[in-house]
């Protein structure tokens, strides 16, 4: 082998991957930084991947002797002597491993001083630091910001909002992916004065994670230093107790830094009889101090890793981030059957059902005719709009506002913030700042203009839609840790309770004496022994004025089956009028999908 050609290559490609094109035809060259570093000098040969030593055969980099034939194939081996220009890095003579830390989970804290002017940053935050579970603290919302709690939340999160009892200030909320599936427990016999906290597990309550926020003492609050560490010391006895793993982060508003502290040593005291610790190193506030932290029980090291602190002068405080060592849940992605009505060919469609149709008898049963007829629309259906599966497809990661000019502005903010870390020159620092409020306007400009243009010609069914995911409450759902079974006994004792409660008040009503005795004794006026029959045209009126809307359980959707009116009223008719001569109504129209949305939550 040419080994001052592999050299000339190897200078070339010392970057974290090389791309080298060749025009001729010739393939490409692709190396990574571990499988270059795997031929530095040693004295034993290393063995080359297969892609790579056929790399090397096709762009003539490598030569080997001729062998005779039938020989055995040689071991693809060479003697490397290129010198080492990494210093402090081992060889792999092997393929790279995959990097398991990127399926744990990335867990972070902010203390965003008020989330109402901030909330498309945050947004944009959670969603380009690939954040899987936030804590904020000091969001200065109540129950009724929904429209910032909205805004804050992206694609495929939830949002746990808690605010502070009787004051607008403090508050916190807990931001994360649907497939994790937190709750928020209440935190029994913990009862503070002197600082907000709130207790979110995973529904196996194999993980606890609890967030704290303490606002500074001051004449206005009226707070005491030595009633917080009463508080804290109760606290920390609490979570103690918790089964399962534990992590206790937020802004703590001790000056971790400075241990000579009273209020820091005795913090640490209480951490150090419990079996905890504090990981955060460095300042998390723009004074210099660290504030915010992260504590962990000591036998536990390995639950959490790769804290930093992001300062990125957004808020007083930075970002801490941290990598929680449970494994990430892969989103559900589940195909979905459905028919493509887009693409029908309506007269080909209508023929066919003509002639199906015509060999459903409705003499005698029903129910027999109800099945013979849905069978005969599902057949031509089969043939003209086939049942086809959706591919799986990940959540929208982003929100659909998003553009191109908020790409490009995130990439002018991050290239200012690389060039201000790196040089601290106060031009550097202003520039950084203008390209920060760049990213605010535009991402407020994009979401303007992309609902004014959704808008703009909407029929108002549409508009209401828009208007309310903007505005409006979220749809409340039973908790995801009951089962069907508890679920179906609390809507049914929740019905059964206000059925009770209805009769205990009529009850209650005293009616007259005279009026109940007419009711019993005056003879009915008329009688109802049978239904008349209907006509086609009656049937057409009411499927006419009917609403255009569609029920999963419906054979063919609303629009197609009054496209085909024509076609499928002779034999509905006799199915309506033997439904009615035979007082019988058919059992497969008796199935009803009912979806639960609660008014309200329940205590």
């Amino acid at each position: 082998m040419d080994t001052t050609m592999l050299d000339s290559a190897y200078y070339v490609t010392m970057n974290e991957s090389v791309q080298l094109e060749q025009t001729n035809s010739m393939p490409s060259l692709l190396y990574t930084r571990s499988e270059l570093l795997a031929l530095k000098p040693s004295n034993n040969l290393c063995t080359l991947p297969t892609h790579v030593f056929q790399n090397l055969k096709d762009l003539g980099l490598l030569h080997l002797r001729s062998r005779r034939a039938g020989s055995h194939i040689r071991h693809r081996k060479i003697k490397s002597t290129i010198p080492n220009v990494r210093n402090g890095l081992q060889p792999s003579m092997s393929q790279p491993s995959q990097d398991n830390e990127s399926s744990y989970l990335n867990v972070a804290h902010w203390n965003v001083h008020s989330a109402c002017n901030k909330s498309l940053i945050i947004c944009d935050y959670i969603i380009f630091q690939n954040i899987d579970i936030m804590f904020l603290t000091e969001t200065w919302l109540d129950f009724n910001d929904q429209v910032i709690i909205n805004e804050i939340t992206p694609p495929g999160f939830m949002c746990i909002n808690i605010p502070r009892p009787g004051d607008k200030h403090g508050g916190i909320a807990v931001i994360f992916r649907d497939e994790l599936h937190l709750i928020h427990v209440p935190c029994d016999n913990s009862e503070t004065s002197t600082f907000e906290h709130a207790l979110i597990s995973d529904t196996t309550h194999h993980l606890h994670l609890a967030v704290i926020y303490r606002p500074p003492p001051s004449a206005r609050n009226k707070l005491k230093t030595s009633t917080f560490l009463s508080d804290f010391d109760r606290f920390i006895e609490y979570i103690d107790e918790l089964p399962g793993k534990l992590i206790c982060l937020g802004d703590f508003n001790i000056h971790f830094d400075c241990p000579h502290k009273l209020d820091t040593s005795h913090v640490h005291t209480t951490l150090t009889a419990y079996g905890f610790k504090q990981l955060v190193t460095g300042p998390t506030h723009k004074l210099g101090h660290t504030l915010d932290g992260i504590i962990v029980k000591s036998d536990n090291d390995e639950l959490v890793s790769d804290c930093t602190v992001d300062m990125n002068d957004i808020s007083d405080h930075g970002v801490v981030n941290c990598k929680l060592h449970f494994i990430k849940p892969q989103p559900v992605l589940m195909a979905s059957k459905f028919r493509d009505f887009r693409k029908i060919d309506h007269n080909a469609f209508a023929r066919e059902l003509t002639e199906r149709l015509h060999d459903v008898t409705c003499e005698g049963d029903v129910d027999t005719a109800v099945v013979e007829f849905n069978s005969a629309v599902n057949c031509a259906l089969d043939i003209y709009a086939p049942l086809l599966t959706s591919k799986p497809k990940p959540k929208r990661a982003k929100p659909r506002w998003y553009n191109n000019d908020v790409d490009d502005a995130r990439r002018g903010r991050r290239q200012a913030e690389r060039k201000w870390r790196k040089s601290r020159l106060p031009s550097d620092r202003t520039n950084y700042e203008q390209s920060k409020r760049k990213l605010a306007e535009v991402l407020v400009k994009a979401k303007s203009v992309f609902y004014r243009e959704s808008l703009i010609g909407s029929s108002p069914n549409e508009v209401f839609r828009i208007v309310n995911n903007l505005t409006g409450k979220p749809r409340l759902t039973p908790s995801i840790q009951d089962s069907p079974t508890v679920l179906a006994h609390a809507f049914s004792k929740f019905f059964t309770d206000r059925i009770k409660n209805i009769r205990a008040h009529m009850d209650d009503v005293q009616l007259d004496s005279t009026s109940s005795a007419d009711l019993h004794t005056c003879p009915p006026s008329a009688q109802f022994a049978h239904f008349m029959p209907i006509t086609k045209d009656y049937l057409h009126k009411v499927i006419k004025n009917s609403a255009t809307k569609s029920c999963q359980l419906d054979i063919v959707p609303t629009w197609v089956f009054k496209k085909h009116t024509a076609t499928f009223l002779p034999k509905l008719t006799e199915i309506v009028n033997t439904s009615l001569t035979s007082g019988v109504f058919p059992e497969l129209f008796k199935k009803a999908v009912i979806t639960p949305s609660l008014k309200k939550t329940i205590s």
